[in-house]
């Protein structure tokens, strides 16, 4: 993840893809910090406003493992303490050291967006904060988030928050909805989640409200995995134990990730005709990746997100080939097999022809009696 961070942000200053002096933020659960004296309203208190209800910039009593691999990647850009800068302004800058740098953007960073939850309601926070009302207002400065990995749940909320002006990711973590199963391996696996989730923690089963999500790191374990990974008590051993990843578990695990699996992909699309000639055909990663695509998309439009689940694809990746396909009009705006597209997936279809040269073997001298 770390380089994913580094060239992310390198990027967005080499492009220039947001306004500069940028401030760098961790969001957290607002309820993690320690909150400031306040003498407005009961209706005022309820809500938190960063700088005024708390500080962005301060430290956990206890160093959490995804915050303190984020802040690793803060420190390398934006250095130790707060200061003038012309590119990253530390997360501990204070809002007047905002208002003299002339900050411009504000940006989210998070290794795993479950739910979106944490990136909206901080996001929300900062926009109550009535300076930076104002400036979002006066279009002086934008509030951006970026994320290693995100559900598809949360790439849709976050997306649609008016308070986040835009949202990256790398890749698409996978759930239970996009992991590539076969129907019956689906139900198999529901099965076996709410059937042994201990007593207590039967209301997640399938993880933090349901999401049934299936994507760790070595740095955070998310809530929302099904709770039989985890749970602990009852004489049963979890994956990962309080949340946190096992190190003799990450030596097995490290640098795995899921392949997409053609066959439940195209079947479930209505394209088996389509995964027959794949077997026959020998034909370049992207070739496949762009017949995929159009398989997906023949019966219904499909969102960028859920392409880069289905196909294992990071969202770069994704964006490229989609657009690849739009420039060729073999997709439409909406992500929508056009009758283009249908055209070149039917084709795709054939099964290659075999020629037979219907000759017999002959010692007899051959003489051309005509030059056609």
């Amino acid at each position: 993840m770390r380089p994913f961070f580094r060239q992310k942000l390198a990027g967005l200053q080499e492009d220039r893809a947001l306004d500069f002096p940028a401030v760098l933020l961790i969001p957290r659960k607002l309820n993690e910090f320690e909150t400031k004296p306040h003498t407005g309203s009961f209706s005022e208190r309820k809500l938190k406003t960063a700088y005024v209800d708390f500080d962005p910039g301060a430290l956990l009593p206890v160093t959490p493992g995804s915050e303190a691999f984020l802040g690793s990647v803060v420190r390398d850009l934006a250095g130790v303490k707060p200061a003038h800068q012309d590119i990253w302004l530390h997360p501990a800058s204070s809002l007047q050291l905002l208002r003299d740098s002339q900050c411009r953007s504000i940006v989210l960073l998070s290794d795993y967006a479950g739910s979106g939850k944490q990136i909206i309601n901080y996001a929300r926070a900062l926009a109550r904060n009535p300076t930076i009302r104002s400036w979002r207002s006066g279009r002086l400065i934008k509030i951006h988030a970026v994320a290693f990995a995100a559900s598809e749940i949360a790439v849709h909320n976050v997306s649609r928050d008016k308070y986040v002006d835009s949202f990256s990711f790398e890749m698409l973590a996978p759930s239970f909805s996009s992991s590539g199963w076969s129907e019956m391996e689906r139900q198999i696996i529901d099965r076996l989640c709410k059937e042994y989730a201990l007593p207590n923690r039967k209301n997640q089963a399938y993880g933090f409200m349901g999401s049934r999500g299936v994507f760790a790191t070595d740095s955070t374990v998310p809530n929302n995995l099904p709770v039989i990974l985890r749970q602990t008590g009852g004489g049963w051993l979890p994956f990962f134990d309080e949340r946190v990843m096992p190190s003799d578990l990450l030596d097995k695990i490290v640098g795995y990730s899921p392949r997409a699996r053609r066959d439940i992909i195209l079947a479930e699309s209505g394209q088996p005709r389509l995964l027959e000639s794949m077997n026959l055909v020998d034909r370049s990663r992207e070739q496949v990746s762009l017949l995929m695509i159009l398989g997906l998309a023949s019966r219904r439009g499909r969102s960028l997100a859920s392409i880069a689940g289905a196909l294992r694809l990071s969202a770069e990746e994704a964006h490229s080939l989609v657009a690849f396909l739009q420039s060729s009009a073999l997709l439409d705006d909406r992500n929508r097999a056009t009758p283009l597209g249908l055209q070149e997936l039917a084709m795709a279809k054939r099964k290659p022809r075999k020629s037979v040269a219907m000759l017999e073997p002959s010692f007899d001298a051959y003489y051309p009696e005509s030059l056609r």
